[in-house]
């Protein structure tokens, strides 16, 4: 009742906290004061801050990397996940190691993700003089899809969890479901199956920052249907 008077005659205007049911249902989390972070990487760090992150080694994986687009990548390694073109002037990392069991050297690092594995792509674009990081992109096959959707609700609670239609190349149709996960400043998509039918995408994205590359994306598409 309190609060209700205050924000009547405009001196309490904040919004009450939403309770576990009503953020369940938003899709959203209770923890809201940072972005989310994936193995201790948050959203928004510089590139610099991400460079001096040591490579997480679960497995005993050895001569960990870390290699950008800002490098020369060595001839021997790619990329797992290339950037779009139409993302425009912004900064791809990834990491490398050379796996326990592995008799060919480095090549890209399957982090541990709950009791999954992914390889994560992290991508940087630059605001006010400083590459900050605005989207990590982890994509592996879906085997491992149960086990990253279990370890998230472990951590985040519930998100908001929607069924779409699956096509493949040949024309089989799979559910294909798809899990959000929002707080204030950023959000977590989890895709069971993406571009590929047996290959899961897990997306971590800064609103703000990505908001930057969305318009960029505009911007080229809208220049390509000029030369239609």
């Amino acid at each position: 009742m309190v609060r209700r008077i205050l924000a009547s005659v405009g001196i309490f205007t904040m919004a009450l906290p939403l309770g576990s049911d009503a953020l369940a249902q938003a899709g959203m989390t209770a923890t809201t004061g940072r972005p989310f972070a994936l193995r201790g990487v948050e959203l928004g760090i510089t590139l610099d801050q991400f460079k001096a992150i040591p490579v997480p080694a679960d497995d005993g994986e050895t001569e960990t990397q870390t290699w950008c687009t800002d490098q020369t990548l060595p001839r021997q390694l790619s990329y797992w996940q290339p950037s779009p073109q139409e993302m425009g002037p912004i900064i791809t990392c990834e990491w490398f190691s050379k796996q326990s069991f592995s008799v060919l050297g480095v090549s890209n690092h399957f982090l541990s993700l709950g009791e999954g594995k992914g390889v994560a792509t992290f991508r940087f674009v630059e605001k006010e003089g400083a590459w900050r990081l605005f989207q990590i992109s982890v994509k592996a096959n879906n085997q491992y899809y149960p086990a990253i959707a279990d370890a998230l609700t472990r951590k985040y609670g519930a998100g908001k969890t929607t069924t779409e239609p699956f096509q493949t190349r040949s024309g089989d149709m799979f559910d294909n479901d798809i899990t959000v996960w929002k707080n204030s400043l950023s959000s977590i998509r989890l895709e069971e199956r993406y571009g590929e039918r047996d290959r899961y995408l897990l997306t971590y994205r800064d609103e703000a920052l990505s908001k930057l590359v969305d318009a960029e994306i505009e911007r080229s598409r809208a220049l390509a249907a000029e030369k239609i």
